[in-house]
Formats: C-alpha cells, structure tokens, sequence
C-alpha cells in the first residue's frame, strides 16, 4: 500500500535484508531454486538445481588467496602416485551444489588429484538456498519475493564472475599451487572438465591468454552441456571435447559453430560427443534414480576419464 505497511511491502523488506544472508526464504522445505540463469548458460528445459552432499566434507579446504576460498579437493586413495590434475569448473551453481563432490571423488579414485574450486565466490550462500531452512508457516508469504532476490542476485554474480576471468584465473593458478603441496609431481600434467557455465571457463582456459594465468597450461579440457557464450572457437589454442545434451544450443552440437571449429583443428579426438537423450545438466544434477540419467553419467565419467588420461601421457 502507499504506507508501505502491507504485506506485499513487508515482504520486499524482509526478502532485501535476508539478501546477503544464507538463501534461506524458499517456497517449501525440499524445493530446489530455479535456474538463476537460464538465459544466460542452462537451457530452459534443462535441469534445474540440486542440493549437494558429500561423504567427505573435510575435503573442502582453504585455498590460500587474497581473500581466501574455499575449494573441494579428493586425492588417489591411499597415498597412490596421481597421474595429473583435474581442475573441475562447477556449474553455475557452485561447487558444493550437486554432484560436484562425487565426481571429484570418481576422478580421485581414478587415479588424479581432483579439485573443485569456489570461482563465484558464494558456495556456502548457494549451498544453503539449495537446502532451504526456512520456516514452512513464512514459505507462502516470501518465497516468490525471495526467489526473484536470489535470481537476480545469482545472475549478477555470474555476469560478474564472467568478466573478471582474471580474477578466476588467478583463483585456478591458486588451486594448483595448492595441489602441487599435496603431489608435487601430479602438477606436471594437468586438464580440466567443465559444467554449464564451468563449460565456457574452460573453453577461455584452453586459449592463449587463458594459458599464461596458470602455471602449467592445460593439457586439454572437456565441457559438458556447456555453455556457449563467452568464448569463441578461433580462441582456443588446446584440445577441447564438447559433450553436449540433447536440449544444448546448436552452436555446440556436433557440426555446429563451436564444436566444428574445433574438430577440424584438432581432429576427430575433438568431434564432440553428443548425449542426444540427456536434458542440460545432467551430469551434475539430473537424478540418477532415472535408468537413462545413471548411464549417461556413467558414461560421462568414463569419457572424461579416458579423454584427459590420453593427453595426460603424452
């Protein structure tokens, strides 16, 4: 109302001032967010965001930085030599959403030193918007305020987060001199497998200024569902593998703008390799429950697995 007293104007007051705070005003206990940014990196029909876990929460470690971050690290079981670094570039939803964790994990075990940076800047905000802790009797009146607060709020960071790739440059450079205390001789060789919008980052990684921001460039990277804006083809001076999912722009499907560039550069080890039943975001947050999902992310894994190995021997 005029006053500003009403409900609708309480509601706005209160959603700006939780805004800084853990997300918790959601619309029910077990609701996951809506895409912040479907224009932006997922497709609309994509999958929306899932809460993380893990078994190993004492992996997620400080990163020292200016200001520090928080990143999630998992090491070959029992003290085994590692055969490279994995940077894993999250989705935009960060890296303790989904199934950022467990592929870490996976990687680990098969062999590398795997590593999940915070490039946002907001992985415990986003963590606790993903796992809503708001009382259910408030849900009604301020989720759908809080929810468009939060995609607003999400959208700028990623925007921001996109142009600062120094800043996230510097945040991987980071990571590997962390990783390189752990396995000094892991450093040597080193890929890295994006997400969604992680899929872009790594795409601009693999390019030549991308390069000079680490300390070891990367061998070769693989994106899966990723994003297509940000970066263009003609940049990238690494091998790239697209994994697209069925519902991904165009531009990144076998044939299409993106992946086409980069096949005829790099040869057929670089045609990209489609997931034509899979929606976006599959390999992060599709519910392995479903039959299909759990073989396509399977097979996912294996991909990436198999794909960095090879470039990591030679």
């Amino acid at each position: 109302d005029e006053g500003g007293t009403g409900t609708g104007a309480r509601v706005l007051v209160l959603a700006l001032e939780l805004g800084g705070g853990a997300a918790r005003c959601m619309s029910g206990t077990s609701q996951p967010l809506p895409s912040p940014t479907g224009a932006e990196c997922c497709t609309p029909s994509g999958h929306p965001p899932s809460c993380g876990s893990t078994l190993r929460p004492e992996r997620f470690v400080t990163v020292p930085h200016s200001p520090p971050f928080t990143c999630y690290v998992a090491q070959p079981p029992g003290g085994a030599p590692a055969r490279g670094v994995i940077l894993v570039v999250h989705d935009i939803f960060g890296p303790r959403s989904g199934r950022h964790a467990r592929i870490c994990d996976e990687l680990a075990a098969a062999g590398f030193v795997a590593a999940c940076p915070d490039l946002i800047g907001d992985a415990d905000e986003r963590a606790s918007a993903l796992n809503p802790g708001w009382p259910s009797s408030k849900a009604h009146e301020v989720g759908i305020v809080c929810h468009l607060v939060y995609r607003i709020r999400w959208m700028l960071k990623a925007a921001a987060a996109g142009k600062r790739m120094d800043e996230i440059g510097r945040k991987l450079a980071a990571t590997l001199h962390y990783c390189r205390g752990a396995h000094p001789h892991a450093i040597a060789a080193c890929g890295a497998v994006g997400f969604c919008w992680g899929g872009g980052v790594v795409a601009r990684l693999l390019s030549e200024a991308g390069a000079e921001r680490l300390p070891v460039p990367l061998v070769g990277g693989v994106g899966f569902h990723p994003s297509h804006r940000g970066w263009e083809a003609a940049d990238v001076a690494r091998p790239l593998l697209l994994a697209p999912a069925g519902d991904d722009p165009a531009a990144v499907q076998p044939g299409g703008a993106l992946a086409q560039p980069l096949a005829d550069r790099f040869g057929g080890a670089c045609a990209a390799v489609p997931f034509p039943e899979m929606l976006h975001g599959w390999m992060t947050r599709g519910p392995l429950a479903d039959a299909a999902i759990e073989r396509d992310y399977q097979r996912g894994m294996r991909l990436a697995v198999e794909w960095l190995g090879e470039r990591m021997k030679a």
